[in-house]
């Protein structure tokens, strides 16, 4: 078997890089390290707004295919995506259901569980 390298990008490396300096403040904050906190929260900001220049960059040059493309194939690719989208949309709004339907039924289970040993 071959070891699969996987290309990391740029926008989720610096993704990590945020989370990282995120908790790296955090630690620093809870141990009285503040000079230091406020250093690193302003490299955190920094990281940041390349993020978001990274995806203004991705959003202009994604219009940009898309204004090339004929009209039908627009139209085509997405009602795709649309379609794709609505499935998605689906399964976590059931999923949410779910989740707090199990919710609620814990609730009520710890809330019967305590008015039996009162």
């Amino acid at each position: 078997m071959g070891v699969v390298v996987r290309k990391i990008s740029r926008f989720r490396l610096l993704a990590v890089g945020c989370v990282a300096l995120g908790a790296a403040v955090a630690v620093l904050a809870i141990f009285g390290e503040l000079r230091v906190a406020v250093a690193v929260l302003g490299v955190l900001v920094a990281i940041v707004a390349v993020m978001l220049v990274e995806v203004q960059r991705r959003t202009i040059s994604t219009i940009r295919r898309a204004a090339k493309r004929p009209p039908a194939q627009i139209v085509s690719s997405t009602s795709a995506e649309l379609a794709e989208l609505s499935v998605q949309v689906d399964v976590m709004q059931r999923r949410l259901v779910a989740a707090i339907d199990a919710a609620r039924l814990e609730a009520a289970d710890r809330h019967a569980a305590s008015r039996a040993y009162s």
